[in-house]
């Protein structure tokens, strides 16, 4: 019969090694069934306080089947340039951004293009993303999010909703979305920083039918009020989601505060 303290330690080590399995050893002497899961690995324990405590800590819940929809089909009109090939740190602003979302537990990435789409797949490594044309760029954001919502709500059950001009979001913060979205799996999960909303936001798919109804450049925040509690804030230390490069000035005092992020 296998310990209690074999067992612990062979939790730590998975977790240590981030094995994402969808099927892990099942241990019928002891009662024990393990299931993969994308935060950790996620256990039945039947009856060992000590497994039950270490699961706890690990703040898994069930599975909730995530997608992203990254935002990049804007005009950049205050900034006169594609603002989303502008280099930062060596990299255009966008490709930052790509990097964010690769090393997040998304099951589907879909990204989507509007103004100067050829300059940016020719610039950014897109392949592991769904690529959508936004024909409509001109009409504001809420037509990308209703483009990406059709795409992706048959398919998840929540989407993190990025913007392409964000360089600055911890990849820590985002992680930190992910899992109070399981946990409490409200129709929105919307960061804040010092009682400030910003971005990156989550979205469950049951709004798909109000997401067809946005107009504009507001983007989903316009919904936000009008749904309550079902709003779930998440106050993080992250100024990074305050913070989109939409000017020149905007621009230059990222480039003059790049020693700081």
């Amino acid at each position: 019969m296998v310990q209690g303290r074999e067992i612990l330690q062979e939790f730590k080590l998975a977790l240590q090694g981030s094995r994402l399995k969808k099927e892990l050893v099942e241990k019928r002497d002891n009662g024990y069934r393990n299931y993969g899961s994308r935060f950790g690995l996620l256990f039945e324990a039947q009856s060992s306080p000590i497994l039950k405590k270490a699961f706890l800590s690990s703040q898994v819940t069930k599975c909730v089947d995530f997608g992203c929809l990254v935002l990049a089909a804007g005009e950049s009109k205050r900034m006169g340039v594609q603002k989303l090939l502008l280099e930062y740190k060596g990299k255009p602003l966008l490709t930052h951004v790509i990097q964010l979302v690769r090393s997040l537990p998304v099951k589907h990435k879909v990204i989507v293009l509007g103004r100067d789409s050829q300059k940016i797949r020719s610039q950014v490594e897109l392949c592991d993303f769904k690529i959508l044309e936004n024909p409509h760029y001109q009409l504001g954001i809420s037509s990308s999010i209703k483009l990406g919502f059709q795409e992706l709500c048959d398919k998840v059950d929540a989407i993190l909703v990025v913007l392409g001009d964000q360089p600055l979001v911890k990849e820590q913060t985002v992680k930190t979305l992910l899992v109070e979205h399981e946990k409490s799996k409200p129709l929105a999960t919307v960061p804040t920083h010092k009682g400030k909303r910003g971005n990156p936001v989550i979205l469950s798919v049951e709004l798909k039918e109000r997401i067809q109804n946005l107009q504009g450049d507001r983007g989903a925040s316009q919904l936000f009020d009008s749904l309550g509690k079902r709003v779930l804030y998440v106050e993080v230390d992250d100024p990074g989601i305050l913070i989109d490069i939409d000017t020149s000035k905007d621009y230059y005092t990222l480039l003059k505060q790049n020693a700081f992020w």
